[in-house]
């Protein structure tokens, strides 16, 4: 007897759709969850937008939990969270449109991951996208999700990427496979078709001394972590596919001798944790000066190619001081009502980006 090899994909498929839809009902219920959302953190917001209009001699209420009014003279704005009345439902509808916002840009000369889309029962095009081309891949929900829901980073295999989309399709019906790119995760806040505020997340670098292999001075790194005995969230840095990948992007491997003075990228981040599932960007150092001219108008052509007055514009590359042709950075995501919170977990540098929105929202000069 033939068996069908196509059908016992698709059951493959549907069971783990099956399996991880049952994780998370039970994760609802014994209430764990791995990670922090815009959602959990209204507290913060309401002190963030309580400060921001006591700046501007503004009037602050709460009209219910994660919803508040802000009357500058006989002007009012309501705010819910993060949202805020700047864009209307249709751009923010077609941001959410990952698929759509990559055609975008590809067609106005801006790079995006290479990618395709498709629904489970296509999984066959994952799989012709995986045997042309090479490295690793990034499974996400396709359309109208963020904050890492979904998301599977760092796939190497037809087996770990049909995992990583069942998971995906439990949050959109499209799935985008698209090749990871290495580098460090930036958010360039653009309001009114101005960047306003800059943040990154650090990724770890290795500065060569002509001599040593990067892995060499990677134990030395790694000496000096264990002799300061760190706990703020950093570890050991190890072997794994993310130093692989980003050391392989620059044409570099752990045995690769680096010219002394020369600082190169060995991680996309540093994190304890070795999850790649549903891991939310955590930006920690805000970098609104050493971002390039030319990054800066991409970010800002970006927004307004959406007609979007408030986003936030995700890039990925390895040198900010650098157009992202130079680098073979992209720009992976555009966020409307942008998380303002990623603004303020670093050490908040400049102008209050709370205060520019509501300046905006009430056309204060």
């Amino acid at each position: 007897m033939q068996i069908d090899h196509n059908n016992k994909a698709d059951w493959n498929l549907k069971v783990l759709r099956l399996k991880y839809k049952i994780e998370k009902y039970l994760q609802g219920i014994w209430g764990e969850k791995k990670t922090e959302y815009v959602w959990d953190r209204i507290p913060f917001y309401k002190q963030m937008w309580q400060n921001a209009a006591a700046r501007l001699s503004a009037q602050f209420e709460e009209l219910a939990w994660g919803i508040w009014e802000v009357r500058y003279g006989d002007q009012r704005t309501f705010i819910n969270i993060h949202k805020v009345q700047l864009d209307d439902p249709v751009i923010s509808s077609l941001a959410g449109n990952k698929p759509f916002c990559y055609m975008l840009m590809q067609k106005n000369g801006i790079p995006v991951p290479k990618h395709v889309t498709f629904s489970l029962n296509e999984f066959y095009k994952a799989v012709k996208f995986i045997e042309e081309n090479g490295g690793y891949y990034v499974a996400k929900p396709a359309i109208g999700t963020g904050s890492g829901i979904g998301v599977t980073t760092h796939l190497k295999s037809v087996r770990e990427c049909r995992r990583a989309a069942a998971l995906a399709s439990l949050y959109s019906n499209e799935i985008l496979l698209e090749s990871l790119v290495p580098g460090e995760c930036y958010r360039l806040l653009v309001l009114n078709g101005q960047m306003i505020h800059a943040v990154r997340r650090r990724g770890i670098r290795a500065r060569g001394d002509g001599r040593s292999t990067l892995w060499q001075i990677v134990e030395k790194k790694n000496t000096l972590r264990k002799k300061a005995k760190v706990s703020n969230g950093r570890h050991l840095i190890r072997k794994d596919r993310d130093l692989e990948a980003t050391l392989l992007s620059q044409g570099f491997s752990t045995d690769s001798v680096v010219e002394s003075g020369h600082d190169v990228l060995i991680k996309s981040f540093d994190s304890p944790s070795t999850e790649n599932v549903e891991v939310r960007t955590i930006y920690d150092e805000v970098i609104s000066d050493s971002i390039c001219p030319e990054i800066i108008r991409v970010a800002q052509m970006v927004a307004g190619l959406l007609n979007s007055r408030f986003a936030g514009i995700d890039i990925i590359t390895r040198d900010p001081g650098l157009p992202l042709q130079v680098t073979g950075g992209v720009v992976n995501e555009i966020n409307t009502n942008p998380g303002l919170h990623h603004h303020y977990l670093p050490s908040l540098d400049g102008e209050d980006p709370a205060v520019s929105v509501l300046k905006q929202l009430f056309q204060i000069p």
